[in-house]
């Protein structure tokens, strides 16, 4: 022990004041405390976020599951800690490929495979489905992603479940599905232009290994289109 002492020494001394007997960072707190906002789709964080935070960030829900699932979700947390929502920030974040037609709807099909597969990393998604009847769907696009079969499971993505889970097509359809959300109870809306007709794995056994070699090349000009468009199209 004194010799981890001795070797946290000049750390010790850097960082904090002489009298420390551990390293620690010292520095004084901002004299308004920071705001913490917490990323959530699952019930419990989102009950925990309207419990104890002043913000949520959630990601790819539907409209449904956003009025149906986080919002009564938050006012049960606020309601557990005696608190309202009032100035607290419920927002949800989608992938965008924002177009001067419907065409969007299209390009925005990988997306929409790739995290209504993502159960590894948020088992909401698929939960956000189905509160939009999107159910089967996604249960028929995951057994073909299953199976090794990526192209497949994007062609079975229909347009409606396209416009019901992200930010796709015409900035008028788009800014028309943000005024519903808005509605719903979010005060805000996070918009993340994609690469036009890109998936990928988002962790490790996502896809199949044997699958892999499916993968779109990425599309880093159609990237930066993606977010020109999206600056453009909707900041007009």
């Amino acid at each position: 022990m004194d010799a981890v002492r001795e070797a946290h020494a000049p750390i010790c001394r850097a960082f904090t004041p002489p009298s420390c007997p551990e390293p620690h960072l010292a520095m004084e707190l901002p004299p308004t405390p920071p705001r913490i906002t917490i990323a959530a789709n699952g019930v419990r964080m989102i009950e925990l976020a309207g419990e104890i935070a002043d913000g949520i960030v959630g990601w790819y829900q539907s409209l449904e599951y956003v009025r149906d699932v986080t919002m009564p979700a938050l006012r049960r947390g606020a309601e557990r800690a005696g608190r309202s929502l009032e100035g607290f920030d419920a927002t949800v974040g989608f992938p965008a490929v924002i177009t001067r037609d419907d065409s969007g709807l299209e390009l925005a099909k990988g997306q929409v495979m790739m995290y209504a597969t993502a159960l590894g990393s948020a088992p909401a998604y698929l939960e956000s489905a189905r509160a939009a009847g999107f159910g089967e769907d996604a249960e028929a696009i995951g057994e073909r992603v299953r199976a090794g079969d990526l192209r497949g499971a994007v062609n079975l993505v229909p347009d409606e479940m396209v416009d019901a889970m992200v930010m796709a097509g015409s900035a008028e359809r788009v800014r028309g599905r943000i005024e519903r959300y808005r509605e719903a109870g979010l005060n805000g809306v996070h918009v993340l232009p994609s690469p036009p007709g890109g998936y990928y794995p988002l962790y490790e056994d996502h896809f199949p290994v044997e699958s892999l070699s499916q993968l779109p090349e990425f599309d880093f000009p159609g990237l930066i289109r993606s977010f020109e468009n999206a600056i453009e199209l909707l900041g007009s």
